[in-house]
C-alpha cells in the first residue's frame, strides 16, 4: 500500500474517526480487488462495521460487490 495511504489509514486510527472516505481509501489504496476482512484488519475495525460501511458505499454506487462463496469481494466503481 502506498505511503500516502498509510498516513491516511494512521490518522484515522489515531482519531477514531471512521468515515466511507477512509473506507475508500483503503480500497484505492490496495489498488484492485479487497475483502471485507482485509478492510476491517487494516482500519483495526470488527468485520461487521467494515462489511455493514461497504453496503451503504455500494447502495450509494460507489463501490461493486462481488459474492463468491464465504467471501465478499470489493472494487471502486469508476
Amino acid at each position: 500500500m502506498p505511503a500516502k495511504y498509510k498516513a491516511k489509514i494512521s490518522n484515522v486510527l489515531r482519531n477514531k474517526s471512521l468515515t466511507y472516505t477512509h473506507i475508500l481509501d483503503v480500497i484505492e489504496g490496495v489498488g484492485s480487488i479487497t475483502t471485507t476482512s482485509e478492510i476491517a484488519s487494516v482500519l483495526k475495525i470488527s468485520w461487521n462495521t467494515a462489511e455493514k460501511k461497504l453496503l451503504e458505499l455500494a447502495l450509494d454506487g460507489k463501490v461493486t460487490r462481488m459474492k463468491k462463496p464465504g467471501l465478499n469481494l470489493w472494487v471502486l466503481k469508476k
